[in-house]
Parts: C-alpha cells; sequence; structure tokens
C-alpha cells in the first residue's frame, strides 16, 4: 500500500489578535489506537495561522488510519503574539472516496494544552471522553466571569 495524503485546514478566527507566531503541533488519532507522528504547522516562507486566515497543511503517511475519530493539537508560546483563536479545523484522508473529518473548536488556544477534540466535537457532559480538559475549560470561564467589584465601593460587576 502506498503513502497516504492528509490534508489538513486551520481556519483561524477573526477575533483581534487571534493570530499566532506560536509553533503549533498536531496529531490524527484512530480509536483502534493507531495515530500519526506529531506534524507541525508551519508553511515555510509564509505568514500561517494569522487572523481570519484559513491555511492548509498536507502530510503523507505509510501507514493508512481507518478512520480520523479524534485529533491532538497544542501550541507553545513562541513568538511575540502567541495568543491563538481556533474556530475549526478540518481533516481530508485524501484517497479515492476522499474522507472529510471536521473539528469545530471556536476557542482561545492555551500555550502547553494538550487539546483532544472528537469528530464534530458533540459530546454532552456526561459522555465527555476528556473530562479533565472540560473541567479545565470551564474553570478558565468561571474566572473570567467571576462576579465582583472592580474597585471599592462600586457594584459586582463581571
Amino acid at each position: 500500500m502506498g503513502d497516504v495524503t492528509y490534508s489538513i485546514d486551520v481556519k483561524t478566527g477573526d477575533r483581534l489578535f487571534s493570530g499566532t507566531d506560536a509553533n503549533v503541533y498536531i496529531k490524527l488519532h484512530c480509536n483502534n489506537g493507531d495515530s500519526t507522528e506529531e506534524k507541525l504547522l508551519d508553511c515555510m516562507f509564509r505568514n500561517d495561522l494569522e487572523t481570519g486566515q484559513l491555511d492548509n497543511f498536507d502530510f503523507k503517511r505509510q501507514k493508512n488510519l481507518s478512520s480520523v475519530d479524534f485529533i491532538e493539537f497544542w501550541r507553545d508560546d513562541a513568538g511575540i503574539l502567541d495568543d491563538w483563536y481556533v474556530d475549526y479545523i478540518k481533516v481530508t484522508k485524501m484517497t479515492s472516496a476522499k474522507e472529510l473529518y471536521e473539528f469545530p473548536l471556536f476557542r482561545w488556544i492555551k500555550a502547553g494544552t494538550k487539546y483532544k477534540i472528537v469528530n464534530y466535537d458533540t459530546n454532552l457532559p456526561q459522555t465527555e471522553p476528556y473530562t479533565d480538559q472540560r473541567k479545565m475549560e470551564l474553570e478558565d470561564k468561571r474566572q473570567k466571569y467571576e462576579l465582583g467589584p472592580h474597585f471599592e465601593g462600586a457594584p459586582s460587576q463581571v
């Protein structure tokens, strides 16, 4: 069997300062335990992963994954502007019958945190496979939207 090409589309959000200069890595996983090696998402001589931009990255692999059930990705804190907001990641397995796997994110990605997202990211809280990740994200939201006065004598605000 020949090489299989995986095409990865990454849509960076259009929020203020949502693009990144950090190094971003991705790893594709199948539920049977098979996975790809980690791949640096970088196009030489191109300013990729910028605000509102759709970027495409291709890589070949000798062994075919039967399906792409979840992805694992992360970024470091390299570069001056390393914050990153991602709308979605799409993975297309470029075989005779192209297989498309979609991973909606619509969230800020923290440096040094490995995110695992299942295909279509459709889980109820009781069926969430990555509970630690969900708890971390909920705690971040609790802290961000904590109710309290911003200065003495003022009413409580978010």
